[in-house]
């Protein structure tokens, strides 16, 4: 029979993988086999992003402070809590409380590297929400270090495409540009969306440059890998993009590129 340990591993490694309702009867099975309170308030956590993930996000906050409210919780243990906690508060737009949670949690996370990379990484996006860019660049570049010394190479792309985006935001365009560059080979590989984005990105960044017909060749092939996976508003967004960045150019394609556009987000309404 599977320990609680082995279970909540199992649970772990299959919301990893995208398959978050098998992991849910896991962390079930796993609570049921457990009466250590620090594996029970991970199982708790891990619950919450389940049901977080799935849409009920009253369950989920309820199981970050059942979590929390367990007495002796260890320093980790509470940091992960915490950062659940504070993602459920962006899900709900509340960035105060967000930021507060992340802060909380990232001082809390100096023993687990992983897990404060990514709330780093993730109170990035809540300050550049916030158009905070600086301490947003700040928390992008500390992720992409935290997550380049444990070796995981997509995340600190990842981080690093972000980094790129946010100083895009605060007008350092090469820095931006050579950020994004840093990770393409990266993600590119990784799927097509995560290429198409990557793609979209830089365009914008080169057409801020003022090199639009590179930036309008790296849009047209983002709009073209967004419509061969049928991401339709996406698809938009990036033909909206390019017509802006043709506008002056060539009004011809402007036009019938924003009118593409218009009939795209019409449609799915």
């Amino acid at each position: 029979m599977l320990t609680a340990e082995e279970l909540h591993r199992r649970a772990v490694e299959a919301v990893n993988h995208g398959r978050v309702r098998p992991a849910g009867r896991l962390l079930e099975r796993a609570a049921e086999r457990s009466s250590d309170p620090d594996l029970l308030g991970r199982i708790e956590v891990s619950r919450a992003y389940v049901a977080m993930e799935l849409g009920d996000l009253e369950t989920a906050t309820r199981l970050c402070h059942e979590s929390l409210a367990r007495p002796g919780l260890a320093r980790p243990d509470r940091g992960v809590a915490l950062a659940q906690l504070a993602m459920l508060h962006m899900r709900s737009g509340q960035t105060t409380e967000a930021l507060a949670s992340f802060t909380e949690a990232i001082a809390l996370l100096d023993t687990l590297p992983v897990d404060r990379a990514r709330a780093l990484g993730n109170r990035g996006d809540v300050f550049l929400h916030q158009r905070r860019v600086a301490v947003a660049v700040d928390d992008f570049r500390a992720a992409a270090e935290g997550f380049s010394a444990v070796g995981l190479e997509v995340e600190r792309a990842k981080a690093e495409h972000n980094l790129g985006y946010a100083l895009m935001v605060g007008g350092d365009l090469i820095g931006a540009l050579e950020a994004m560059s840093a990770a393409y080979p990266v993600l590119a590989p990784v799927s097509p969306v995560h290429r198409a984005v990557c793609t979209q990105d830089r365009a914008e960044v080169l057409l801020a440059m003022g090199l639009e017909d590179e930036g309008a060749e790296l849009l047209r092939r983002a709009a073209r890998d967004y419509g061969l996976r049928g991401l339709r508003q996406r698809q938009g967004e990036a033909e909206l993009a390019l017509a802006r960045g043709l506008v002056v150019g060539d009004p011809t394609a402007a036009r019938r590129l924003a009118s593409s556009a218009r009939s795209r987000f019409a449609r799915l309404g």
